[in-house]
């Protein structure tokens, strides 16, 4: 099965030497890192204070900052390890009593993307009364199973099982492609604006590369016993210090130039993640739609284009290779982006993936609903085995009996890049 073509965004905490897998500068004055959640509970600025500016190689892993899980270090060109340690290991010793701390290899210029949303509860399955049908409806995952999931002493939101896991991670990663997505790094806070309900775009690269996923490391035997994998999947981007192929935004020389805002308001350069695509950047991974991806890349060219004029920032390497994305990714779009929401809206399912073979069946310059037609007539002929199964004969005649006014109507509405919702 050909998965819809999505692009990724990837949550970073604010690093004041750009992410280049160092410690802080100075780690005291580094509040807006504070935003998440783990590093609000982990972070020790007396000990941080000990390794200021030193790189990872030089110090050990026990006295890594905890930004490093939180991808602090996507810029570093160099490769490292940590030992991740299952969150319920400890306290729940009658569950998760054999699970070891188990190894996460960082790749140079790797970033450690986790799809938090996939893997909760309340989105793969949805609510009760299914006014939110939740993943397993809307994405081919038949095989993600309720019942394997293990009874524990206490309520958690998140999928254990292992099985399950690889399932909902491998659909997920399944949309992104080598070389062609885009991967969209933002931070929830950051020094330049105070703005913190706004997601603040960091940079933009290619997806190079992704890492396998990894399994927790075992005592013992795990007959009868829970099994569960890391989340994390290593992505490799192609932003290098050069920014022929990715860039970072401003941010830092800008803070430098402002003079703490006496010659102008550094939160002029900052760009802000498209407001009408919150998810998409939320739940530290996520897909990011076309039309998102182009409302990013001309938000962050806005931003170079006032850091040039601020102080005079040198960004036409930054500006050629956005114009150079934008134009292929509104090739991508089509004139059709809709299609996929709009079959969904009229109950057809795996709307977005029907959409997608529409498109492969066309060219991106032709017509889906040309051949959304012929599928509506010959369905084994016109699909793949794995899709004709979603169309059944009440879809189809529901179909063929629409009036021409509300063909023409959807027709129209497929022209814009909606949501499912």
């Amino acid at each position: 099965m050909k998965y819809p073509f999505r692009h990724i965004s990837i949550r970073v905490p604010w690093h004041d030497a750009e992410w280049n897998g160092t410690v802080c500068q100075s780690p005291k004055h580094n509040t807006s890192c504070l935003k998440l959640g783990n590093i609000f509970k982990n972070k020790n600025e007396a000990a941080e204070e000990q390794f200021v500016t030193n790189s990872l190689k030089d110090i050990q892993v026990d006295d890594y900052p905890p930004c490093v899980r939180e991808r602090a270090t996507f810029m570093a060109n160099f490769p490292f390890d940590i030992f991740p340690e299952h969150p319920y290991a400890k306290g729940w010793s009658g569950t998760h009593s054999h699970f070891k701390k188990t190894l996460l290899h960082f790749p140079a210029y790797g970033a450690a993307a986790l799809p938090f949303r996939w893997l909760n509860k309340k989105f793969v399955w949805g609510n009760p009364d299914k006014e939110n049908p939740g993943f397993v409806e809307d994405f081919p995952l038949s095989e993600v199973d309720q019942s394997v999931e293990p009874e524990l002493d206490f309520e958690t939101k998140w999928i254990q099982d292992h099985r399950n896991h690889r399932a909902l991670l491998e659909c997920f990663w399944n949309h992104v492609r080598k070389e062609e997505s885009l991967v969209f790094f933002y931070a929830k806070q950051i020094p330049l604006v105070e703005d913190t309900g706004r997601r603040v775009l960091i940079g933009v690269g290619r997806v190079l590369n992704i890492g396998e996923l990894t399994e927790y490391e075992y005592t013992g035997s795990t007959k009868g016993k829970i099994r569960s994998l890391l989340w994390e999947r290593m992505v490799i981007h192609s932003i290098r210090p050069d920014f022929k192929d990715g860039f970072l935004l401003p941010y830092h020389e800008a803070l430098e130039k402002s003079d703490d805002g006496r010659n102008f308001d550094p939160a002029e350069v900052v760009a802000f993640a498209p407001e009408d695509r919150f998810v998409e950047f939320s739940y530290v991974t996520e897909h990011v739609g076309n039309d998102a991806a182009i409302s990013a890349l001309l938000a962050c060219r806005a931003s170079l284009l006032r850091a040039s004029e601020l102080f005079n920032y040198q960004s036409r390497p930054q500006e050629e290779w956005i114009d150079r994305q934008l134009g292929r990714l509104w090739k991508k779009r089509g004139a059709f982006p809709g299609l996929g929401a709009v079959l969904i809206a009229t109950s057809v399912p795996m709307g977005h993936f029907l959409a997608q073979a529409l498109v492969e069946e066309v060219g991106e310059d032709g017509n889906p609903w040309e051949a959304w037609d012929k599928v509506l007539s010959a369905p084994k002929k016109h699909l793949p085995p794995d899709l004709v199964q979603y169309l059944d004969d009440t879809i189809i005649k529901s179909w063929q009996k629409l009036s021409a006014e509300r063909r023409s109507f959807l027709e129209l509405l497929s022209r814009i890049d909606f949501t499912d919702e």
